[in-house]
């Protein structure tokens, strides 16, 4: 399977599907029947490929995001700590409910914008509980949403009757007859197509294809930081030790067995050196430091100066100070 498609996610995938066989059909007569059993088929067949896919898909959203981190976290897959098709899903758990709006098919006649962009332009956006993105997908207008409450739920039924409701108080004053027309006509046919989705068929995948692609630059920075939050509540969950990040940038054997010898020693220096009494998580606590680095080096060296020197003078070790320095600054947000 080509990556586009590795990337893609059952629930867009499905959407897609959909799309294509509503377009399809409003080529030909409306009075034809859509075949629902070979959509089914083509959507079993679609979703049992991204199973098989799902964790070259996490490696590939990973390496989008940052080389270092992806293979940060293809080792906490190998150490049993967190399987990377969970951690897909844990990053879109959040406090915040994501939506994403698509409506295709309105076409107003003589109208600069669709009655579906000013609708969520100046009556969803006005609403405090959600923040609003436009994404430009061709032929469609599409949002995510994020919502502050993660009771909140967007009613498809409710939405086309506010919806309705805004094209009503548009035109009526309006002297347009074919507008009026137009409209009667839309809301008998219960037009246009309004597909509204969830987590989890909203994966980080898509949300990362839109930074690159389809977002203004403010937005997209706005994202990266929700991204950057959930990353950041997830690694203060996991028990991570020091001796991955050696792992990650493939020192030998040797090098990270005398390490993981060290490591309890070395934290417990350094703890006591910043005041960290809680000991649930010292990896987050400790990385969250903007001097950790220059403090890591010197209890290593206080500890064994000859293994301290071994690995400073291998290129590896220019890389691990790499690999700290984007997880505290990609993850944890410290200003380097």
């Amino acid at each position: 399977m080509d990556p586009f498609h590795a990337l893609l996610p059952v629930g867009i995938l499905s959407l897609i599907i959909i799309l294509l066989t509503i377009a399809l059909h409003k080529i030909r007569k409306w009075e034809e029947i859509i075949d629902l059993e070979k959509i089914d088929s083509e959507i079993e067949k679609k979703e049992l490929e991204v199973r098989e896919k799902v964790e070259e898909r996490m490696n590939k959203i990973l390496e989008v995001y940052n080389p270092n981190i992806s293979k940060f976290f293809k080792i906490l897959e190998k150490k049993g700590l967190q399987p990377l098709e969970n951690i897909e899903k844990k990053l879109m758990k959040t406090k915040e409910k994501i939506f994403f709006i698509i409506e295709s098919g309105e076409k107003p006649p003589k109208q600069k914008k669709t009655f579906f962009s000013q609708y969520v332009e100046n009556v969803l956006s006005k609403n405090d509980i959600f923040e609003i993105f436009r994404v430009k997908i061709y032929g469609t207008n599409s949002f995510i949403i994020f919502s502050k409450n993660e009771n909140i739920e967007i009613d498809v039924a409710k939405l086309y009757n506010n919806y309705y409701n805004y094209i009503d108080k548009q035109i009526r004053d309006v002297g347009n007859i074919e507008l009026k027309r137009w409209y009667e006509e839309l809301k008998m046919k219960n037009e246009p197509l309004i597909l509204v989705t969830q987590p989890y068929l909203i994966p980080l995948s898509i949300l990362i294809n839109m930074l690159q692609k389809r977002l203004k630059k403010e937005d997209a920075q706005k994202i990266i930081e929700k991204i950057n939050n959930i990353l950041r509540e997830e690694m203060e969950i996991l028990k991570v030790k020091f001796s991955y990040l050696l792992e990650v940038v493939e020192f030998d054997e040797e090098s990270v067995k005398r390490f993981e010898s060290l490591e309890e020693k070395l934290v417990e220096n350094l703890k006591k050196f910043y005041k960290i009494r809680r000991s649930t998580n010292y990896f987050s606590e400790l990385l969250s430091k903007k001097d950790f680095i220059n403090n890591f080096e010197l209890n290593l060296r206080k500890l064994d100066e000859n293994f301290f020197r071994k690995i400073n003078n291998d290129q590896r070790y220019e890389e691990l100070k790499t690999l700290i320095r984007d997880i505290q600054t990609k993850i944890f947000g410290v200003q380097i």
